[in-house]
């Protein structure tokens, strides 16, 4: 958990009461905190807010500042004409995310491989370690159907879109990141970017950019033309089940076939690492069958 400060974001204000260990229930507003910028006007107090949104980092429970920073780049929301019905007009489907212009996909490439440098380079200061003999020097990058070539000519970093043969140079003027950590910022080409490494995923890092949460795939060369040969992971519709996180003893089942049941209610609970934990339904339903009994 770090807030956003005024060192970071001028003119920002973090109202917030809670410390390490506290808990955030769901049973009484559960509130982290109110986040405030001041400008001269909307369009500066606006921008701060963006900044604030993208150097708030809360991880381990769900949160909204992804919604949140979706909504100050709502064209409704930055000029003021907004009501109390916002949400329900702009977002009669519900939040699905935040979607990326093409130049903020490219910028996503481009952290993503900076990072990935990065974690290269500290990994070779390592005593012990099995090292590479040296930094890679090109790497390829795929953003869900965008792929692009990150490479290094007479000591700038150049990315080339692999779909239109787009290439485009880009000067590092500052970098701020420390592999491990979850924030990064930087200055490139005279813009200050934001990104946040939420984690590692099979082939690459999950990271946070202006409000879009995106699995990145970082390869070499040489791995992107093996990937292609790799089957997709079959993808298998668990929506109609209801299953254990974790293996363990089945405590107890509280539903029998036929009932009708409702999202959060009780169906069974388990036993495991020394603790029960208590398996509720994700929506309402019928129980067509129930496979094994308490034990």
């Amino acid at each position: 958990y770090v807030e956003p400060t005024t060192d970071i974001v001028p003119e920002v204000r973090v109202d917030t009461g809670i410390r390490q260990g506290d808990e955030i229930s769901i049973y009484y507003d559960p509130m982290v905190s109110k986040l405030v910028t001041h400008g001269k006007d909307r369009m500066e107090a606006l921008e701060r807010l963006e900044s604030a949104l993208d150097n708030y980092v809360v991880q381990g429970l769900g949160n909204n500042l992804t919604f949140l920073r979706d909504c100050t780049r709502n064209d409704r929301f930055r000029t003021g004409n907004i009501t109390t019905n916002f949400i329900a007009e702009e977002y009669p489907d519900g939040f699905k995310g935040v979607s990326l212009t093409s130049k903020e996909q490219t910028n996503l490439a481009f952290i993503a491989g900076l990072v990935h440098i990065q974690r290269t380079l500290t990994s070779l200061t390592i005593d012990g370690q099995e090292k590479e003999t040296e930094p890679p020097h090109a790497l390829i990058i795929r953003i869900d159907e965008d792929v692009f070539q990150l490479s290094e000519m007479d000591g700038k970093l150049s990315l080339t879109s692999l779909q239109g043969d787009v290439v485009e140079s880009i000067n590092v003027d500052e970098l701020l990141y420390v592999p491990g950590e979850t924030l990064l910022r930087g200055k490139f080409d005279g813009e200050t970017q934001v990104a946040q490494i939420v984690g590692r995923n099979s082939c690459g890092y999950k990271i946070q950019y202006c409000g879009a949460v995106k699995d990145v795939d970082v390869f070499s060369p040489e791995e992107f033309e093996l990937s292609k040969y790799m089957l997709p992971k079959p993808e298998i519709d668990w929506a109609k089940w209801l299953r254990s996180p974790m293996p363990g003893r089945l405590v107890s089942v509280a539903v029998k076939e036929g009932d009708n049941i409702f999202a959060g209610q009780e169906v069974a609970v388990v036993e495991a690492m020394k603790m029960q934990n208590v398996l509720r339904a994700e929506r309402n339903g019928v129980v067509k069958k129930v496979y094994h009994e308490a034990g």
